[in-house]
């Protein structure tokens, strides 16, 4: 009776097991797949601006367009997140910190001269945008949330590869503020609300696309919090 009991457990434990890493593979490739397509849908942009092809531009008639530099730096937190979704090399951790520095670097920049009120140069050093763009106080310039955003979501890669203390919490806080962003200007195009999408005197909008895109981000985020979550408490 006692060896029958212990099976019983022993089969439960195994089960209960199972099913947890069915889970955190789900999530895990989820979050992928929300990676995947921040990475393809950046390039496609990046492309259509290069080669000036309206139709990959992914822009509806009369909404904002996305800006150059804000779809090479998605490219850059979409390499981001996929690599933390797997499992750590010596490449993704040469490539994870970079792709971090460098959406820092340019976030921070936009956002000094954004502040300051200077014109760097740097928003047209790889496309000139055309001053006619709708809703564009500053050309080549992203929306000033949109700059925060970065700032917010792109710290997760130096997260991850230096194992901080208390991760887990980090993780949380940069998704959830990251993905409130993108819902607040998402629900702004939906229910047609421009002050929701950041329509300020003072700041470019944010566009749809890159709405969408952070809250992409900041899920794909949550999910990668808890497989780093689950993978610390079966230490």
């Amino acid at each position: 009776m006692k060896n029958y009991i212990n099976l019983q457990s022993n089969l439960n434990m195994a089960l209960a097991n199972y099913n947890k890493r069915e889970d955190n593979m789900n999530k895990k490739l989820i979050s992928q797949v929300f990676a995947l397509i921040i990475i393809i849908i950046s390039l496609i942009i990046m492309i259509g601006l290069i080669f000036q092809i309206p139709i990959l531009l992914l822009a509806i008639s009369g909404y904002i367009t996305i800006k150059f530099i804000t779809a090479l730096c998605f490219f850059l937190i979409g390499l981001m997140l996929f690599l933390i979704s797997k499992k750590l090399s010596n490449f993704s951790e040469l490539v994870v910190p970079m792709c971090s520095f460098l959406v820092l670097l340019l976030m921070f920049t936009f956002l000094l001269s954004f502040l300051i009120g200077i014109k760097l140069g740097i928003e047209d050093l790889f496309i000139k945008e055309s001053p006619g763009a709708v809703q564009t106080l500053f050309p080549g310039l992203p929306s000033m949330f949109t700059m925060i955003a970065f700032i917010l979501i792109a710290p997760a890669g130096f997260v991850v590869i230096f194992d901080y203390e208390n991760k887990n919490n980090k993780f949380l806080w940069l998704a959830i503020f990251v993905t409130f962003i993108g819902s607040l200007a998402f629900l702004g195009y939906l229910i047609q609300k421009p002050l929701l999408y950041y329509t300020l005197m003072f700041s470019n909008p944010m566009a749809l696309i890159t709405a969408v895109l952070f809250i992409f981000a900041g899920i794909s985020l949550i999910l990668l919090r808890e497989k780093e979550q689950n993978k610390e408490g079966r230490k």
